[in-house]
């Protein structure tokens, strides 16, 4: 069941997981996606479907009581929100407070084991580097409770959890406080911020709709002739289609090349790369009968496509073993 006080408390604030988009460091959210949220004109991702996003909701409670038997804690799930005292516009859910010491908060997270190796770093089952937009949730977390230390306790897949306790950081909360009490008085002043045009393409895309229903439609036709700013990003959009055009043939014409000296070779080792060939025998016609008699389904003619990875020597693995 949808609580809706919940919903209405984290569209009125900022977020501990949103922070991070106001240091340009949320791989989720942008600055300029998380103010026209806030501000009304974008309607927020869909996350009631994600399963990823299920299953932390479902495990954390589980990783809790783990965390509890490895580290002796006794984490407990608040079932709170928790505003600011000072700062307006600010909050964060807790995942879970220790029953003993209300100064000592935990974040759980579920990580996908190639993520928490590509992104993580540990000593141990002691995390020694998180990502800054964890980091910065953990901080934020602690400014709204007034905890001195935020427990980030992760589970790597199913190959165990660890810990890494964050300690208050005055300095690091200040500016915490600082970017979101700016942010607001920019929605408050209509002070778009600029999009980042690497990342907001389905962002800008978002507003406009919601400008093209709220206005009643859109406008037929403007000259901007002499607009540097348009001109610039047609030509650079003009530029980088011929440049994926030309790195699409050439790719091509490569995958042919290999494929001719492949010949029928499943693998081939060249330096520190390896070639793998993988065949597809492809779909024959199908004639539907005798409803249907000379209506043919469309076949798929057999193709090949070319994977090239790093070069890893099975034979000293055997030998390991």
């Amino acid at each position: 069941m949808k609580n809706t006080l919940w919903y209405e408390l984290r569209e009125r604030n900022v977020g501990a997981s949103e922070v991070a988009a106001l240091f340009d460091a949320n791989p989720y959210t942008s600055r300029y996606k998380l103010w026209h949220i806030k501000k009304g004109t974008m309607v927020p991702d869909d996350l009631s479907g994600n399963e990823r996003v299920e299953a932390g909701n479902r495990y954390e409670a589980a990783i809790i009581e783990w965390a509890n038997d490895k580290y002796g804690t006794d984490f407990r799930q608040p079932l709170i929100y928790v505003e600011h005292p000072t700062v307006k516009g600010m909050g964060c859910t807790p995942d879970a407070i220790a029953a003993s010491n209300p100064k000592a908060l935990a974040q759980i997270k579920c990580v996908d084991p190639v993520v928490f190796g590509r992104d993580w770093e540990c000593d141990g089952d002691t995390i020694t580097s998180a990502p800054p937009h964890i980091v910065l949730q953990c901080h934020a977390e602690m400014a709204c409770t007034g905890a001195e230390e935020n427990n980030l306790i992760v589970a790597v897949g199913l190959s165990g959890i660890r810990r890494m306790v964050i300690h208050k950081d005055p300095d690091i909360e200040a500016a915490i406080c600082s970017e979101v009490d700016i942010f607001w008085r920019s929605i408050e002043t209509n002070d778009e911020p600029s999009p980042d045009y690497k990342v907001d393409r389905q962002a800008v895309g978002s507003v406009r709709f919601n400008r093209l229903k709220s206005e009643g439609g859109s406008i037929d036709e403007a000259d901007f002739t002499g607009n540097n700013l348009l001109s610039d990003a047609i030509d650079r959009y003009k530029r980088a289609s011929d440049t994926a055009k030309e790195a699409d043939a050439a790719k091509e014409a490569a995958s042919c090349e290999i494929l001719k000296i492949m010949g029928v070779l499943k693998k081939a080792k060249c330096g520190d790369q390896q070639v793998s060939v993988v065949d597809n025998g492809g779909v024959p016609e199908k004639v539907i009968t005798p409803e249907m008699v000379g209506n043919v389904i469309a076949g798929r003619k057999p193709f090949s496509f070319i994977k090239i990875t790093e070069y890893k020597d099975q034979t000293s693995k055997k030998k390991g073993n």
